[in-house]
């Protein structure tokens, strides 16, 4: 707009000297200021010119500051809803024999709903794996002529956001309840790259897959030997193995690992599920920086 300004002005300079001499020939006085306005339009057009570029640079650089800004600060949100989902079997007088319990997640993102839908259908596959197994156990002792109580009997299969943060996000799954007779107590923890929505796994955590497993190795160990005398020592090793061969016995909470040590794996059925816990100043060595907590 500047620049338009000026060869406007310039337009009127010169139309005002051809105006002057139109009527006859120019002397050497109007020849002289003729050539003065010349070069001093020359210069202001130059000027302006220089003007215009370095402006439009440095809109340019600032768009782009920005833009850099913004990418570097987008964090990756997810909204999580659970429905739940009932499951009953009646015997011949229709009585409710068993009743289970259980919630599906939703898990949506306006930043990243390739991630938020990896994580969902993992989450659903768990839980259905679970679930028809819960499912099919009622219908055979419905089936069995399995006595009907009033409460029933069943078993909840219930998951829960126990930590969301922009590293990762963690899931915790509590089972209770009875089919008859003993608990079928569980718990497990799945973590989730908030990054790219993948199920953690130990491999994909460490700097060194066999350095954290042998890390985590000794730490259980010491934890079972201090509490659960009567295991046998040749069995130890076998069992922490599987342990920390099976997703869901692992997770990551708040400044902690945690690896839990399902009903039945060390101890008796009466010990339930034990935890054990490691503090991030102790594992964040092992982890990848992407991970570290």
């Amino acid at each position: 707009m500047k620049l338009k300004k000026v060869l406007l002005i310039g337009g009127v300079v010169l139309s005002t000297v051809v105006i002057l001499t139109g009527c006859g020939k120019k002397d050497d006085k109007v020849k002289q200021y003729e050539k003065e306005v010349e070069k001093t339009l020359n210069n202001v057009v130059a000027n302006a010119e220089n003007k215009v570029e370095n402006n439009t640079a440095t809109e340019n650089k600032t768009t782009n500051t920005s833009t850099n800004s913004t990418t570097s600060g987008t964090q990756n949100s997810y909204e999580i809803s659970y429905k739940d989902e009932e499951y009953t079997t009646k015997n011949k007088d229709e009585k409710v024999v068993f009743l289970n319990k259980r919630n599906i997640p939703t898990i949506s993102s306006s930043t990243n709903s390739a991630s938020a839908k990896k994580m969902e259908d993992s989450l659903k596959q768990i839980s259905n794996k679970n679930w028809e197994y819960l499912t099919s156990t009622a219908n055979e002792y419905t089936q069995s002529g399995m006595t009907a109580y009033d409460p029933p009997y069943g078993v909840s299969y219930m998951i829960k956001t126990a930590e969301k943060n922009n590293k990762f996000v963690t899931f915790e799954i509590d089972q209770d309840g009875s089919m008859g007779g003993v608990s079928w107590t569980g718990r497990e923890l799945y973590s989730y790259s908030a990054d790219n929505g993948e199920l953690l796994t130990i491999g994909g955590i460490a700097k060194n897959e066999t350095e954290l497993r042998k890390f985590l190795h000794n730490q259980i160990k010491s934890y079972i030997n201090s509490n659960f005398s009567s295991v046998q020592a040749a069995d130890v090793d076998a069992t922490i193995d599987e342990i920390l061969n099976q997703t869901g016995n692992y997770g990551m909470l708040g400044d902690k690992f945690v690896v839990i040590l399902p009903k039945y794996s060390v101890g008796s059925g009466a010990d339930g599920v034990k935890i054990v816990e490691i503090g991030k100043g102790e594992i964040n060595s092992y982890l990848t920086e992407k991970y570290q907590m």
